[in-house]
């Protein structure tokens, strides 16, 4: 009974103690928020792994044996309100794992729009969430958006890699699989030039008999009647020629020669000297002897040429790039959806942020299609022209716009950063490459017999497009989140069934409803307090790791207080830029949590030190109860060192 008392009077210590700490913490970050123009993202981690060090320490001087409302899972039949404020009560920082699971659960029950939109009510609109539900709403947003990245990149990586390795394929194909289409186009072709002549000479010819008619002075029924017969009979004969199969040399050799006379005619009709006539003629004479030399020694072009000109016929087929600019497409049109399906201000702004933030990240995992997608929506007329949802973007994720407008509207800056980060460049590029390495000015190279030396993979440009593909083909695979991808091809199954032109209406309406020009609402002041801006920005940064397991209580304490300190020292030195007089205070902040911290883990110390003692054997389901707590922080995660969880690598 005395141990009882005992060890109430010192939780009560502990709670006061806990409370100055965090109403000193709370100090800390409205001062550091005054004055924070630069290292925004390292000091939001500081403050953040800070944070959740005090909360660690709290816990494990709170009754650690309570009750936990996620254990039979009886919540998840709630409302999804209901069921997310038991969610967000039943968080345990060493069950980080569980709790993730548990909000898929949700998530697969509702749907994952329904989930994380019921999330922003709840996010947005409670003014009286506690410090531990933040840190619970920080690890729900974090999901929220990193399944959303990998679902994004899922979609867009797919269908890069079908693209890549489909025009792969075209290259490597064996020059037998285009020898039929190869033939036929060799047959066709090897004629065309011989046909053109002899229709040219044939449609002479007709002309030169229709004059020598009309110069006969014959009745004008009789004449037209004569020249009506002359045309039937070229007709017949142009028919014949063009649906001819082959064209033997001779009739080429015919129609040249047929050409040759009529150049000769003409020139004796010119009033020149007898001895131009001569030269003339001699020229007019040497060049269709010249053809028709050509004619009779005429080498076939080689088979191999027809086999890359079907190989650069499949290279550009149209259904591809189709298929790719779909899977990009999913993506960019239900960003903007649902952008546009925020009613509030507060909403829209807050999943614009989320989105950039995720772009910005998507750059960061080297996966510029996704990116380029989320940035292709926001740059659509329709969310463009939102002027006061932007206004109240964050300072940092205003500049991840700048930065995104640079990197994706500069084609020769996008590939210099994809080369340099060793990524594949957006295959939609890749298209455009293609069209032009594959244009017919661009030749293939024969050598004096007539063999290939170039085809298809040795045209201009096509080295960068094969290593390009071939990056795309290795690159990382990403597990979606299947609610949301199935919410997306719904998406884009709604938009399948209208028109370009009804869905840009559909959307100008929307967006002119959402921001009326002349008459657009205040822009959110949401982001513009340090909660909701760091809450959101550490959304898409990586938790920290365990680099080893604490078999010990007293490690993990030791753990804890290392990396408090560790945070504070960063603190103070991120403070070293700012103005003196901030410096002053937020420094006399940091000094005494530090004074708090060093009293609090002496007070920690001796308390576990003496509960240790005073459970004996004979105490045995105490003892077992108490050390519950140290076995789920020890044991977690104890297969898989790399997966999430609390604590810096120290």
């Amino acid at each position: 009974m005395r141990h009882k008392v005992a060890n109430r009077r010192k939780n009560t210590h502990f709670k006061r103690d806990f409370d100055q700490l965090n109403g000193l913490f709370t100090e800390l970050e409205t001062s550091i928020e005054s004055s924070l123009k630069e290292d925004e993202m390292e000091v939001f981690e500081a403050l953040d792994t800070l944070e959740e060090n005090l909360d660690d320490l709290s816990y494990l001087t709170e009754n650690a044996t309570h009750d936990d409302p996620l254990r039979n899972g009886n919540f998840l039949e709630a409302e999804l309100p209901d069921a997310l404020r038991i969610l967000i009560a039943g968080f345990r920082p060493f069950k980080i794992d569980d709790f993730k699971a548990h909000c898929q659960n949700l998530i697969n029950i509702h749907g994952f729009s329904k989930f994380r939109e019921a999330f922003d009510a709840l996010f947005l609109h409670d003014e009286h969430l506690n410090k531990r539900e933040m840190r619970a709403i920080k690890h729900i947003n974090r999901y929220l958006m990193n399944r959303m990245m990998d679902t994004f990149a899922s979609i867009t990586t797919e269908g890069s890699r079908t693209y890549a390795q489909s025009i792969l394929e075209v290259l490597n194909k064996p020059d037998e699989f285009f020898r039929e289409n190869a033939l036929a186009a060799a047959t066709k072709d090897k004629f065309q030039k011989a046909k053109k002549l002899a229709i040219k000479a044939i449609e002479a010819e007709t002309a030169k008999q229709i004059a020598e008619i009309e110069r006969q002075g014959l009745p004008k029924e009789e004449m037209e009647e004569a020249i009506e017969h002359v045309k039937k009979k070229s007709s017949k004969q142009i028919t014949a020629i063009e649906q001819m199969e082959t064209m033997p040399k001779e009739l080429a050799i015919k129609a040249i020669e047929a050409e040759t006379a009529k150049k000769i005619a003409e020139i004796e009709k010119k009033e020149l000297s007898e001895e131009d006539i001569k030269k003339e003629i001699e020229q007019v004479q040497k060049e269709s002897s010249e053809q028709i030399a050509a004619i009779e020694q005429m080498k076939p072009i080689p088979l191999d040429y027809y086999v890359e000109a079907e190989r650069r016929k499949m290279l550009v087929e149209a259904q591809r790039a189709r298929a790719l600019f779909q899977s990009y497409d999913k993506v960019a049109d239900f960003v903007l959806n649902d952008i546009l399906a925020k009613k509030t201000m507060d909403e829209r702004t807050v999943t614009v942020e989320r989105y950039l933030l995720m772009a910005e990240k998507l750059v960061a995992r080297k996966n510029f299609d996704a990116a380029c997608q989320i940035y292709a929506a926001v740059q659509k007329t329709p969310v463009y022209r939102l002027a006061k949802t932007k206004e109240g973007l964050s300072t940092h994720t205003r500049e991840v716009l700048e930065d995104l407008d640079k990197l994706f509207n500069k084609v020769v800056d996008l590939r210099a950063r994809c080369e340099q980060d060793d990524a594949y460049l957006p295959l939609n590029f890749t298209v455009t490459d293609i069209t032009f390495s594959t244009d017919e000015k661009n030749s293939f190279v024969l050598d004096s017999e007539g063999k290939i030396v170039k085809g298809c993979s040795g045209l201009a440009g096509m080295d960068k497009t094969i290593a390009n593909c071939q990056k795309a083909t290795t690159s990382t695979s990403y597990n979606p989140d299947y609610m949301l991808l199935d919410e997306i091809d719904r998406n884009q199954a709604e938009l399948a069934s209208k028109t370009q032109k009804e869905i840009d209406k559909e959307h100008d309406k929307i967006s002119q409803e959402l921001e009326p020009r002349g008459n657009a609402p205040e822009s959110s002041p949401l982001l513009s307090k340090m909660k909701y801006k760091k809450l959101i920005r550490l959304g898409i940064v990586d938790p920290p790791k365990r680099s080893e397991q604490h078999h010990k209580l007293e490690e993990l304490i030791h753990t804890l207080k290392h990396g408090i300190q560790t945070q504070l020292t960063r603190l103070k030195n991120f403070l070293v830029r700012t103005d003196p007089p901030t410096v002053s205070r937020t420094s006399s902040i940091l000094e005494e949590i530090q004074d708090g911290v060093t009293s609090l883990f002496d007070k920690v110390s001796s308390f576990f030190h003496d509960k240790l003692r005073s459970l004996t054997p004979s105490s045995k389901f105490n003892r077992e109860a108490f050390f519950q707590i140290k076995e789920k922080w020890s044991s977690i995660n104890e297969d898989n060192e790399d997966r999430e969880d609390e604590y810096l690598s120290l």
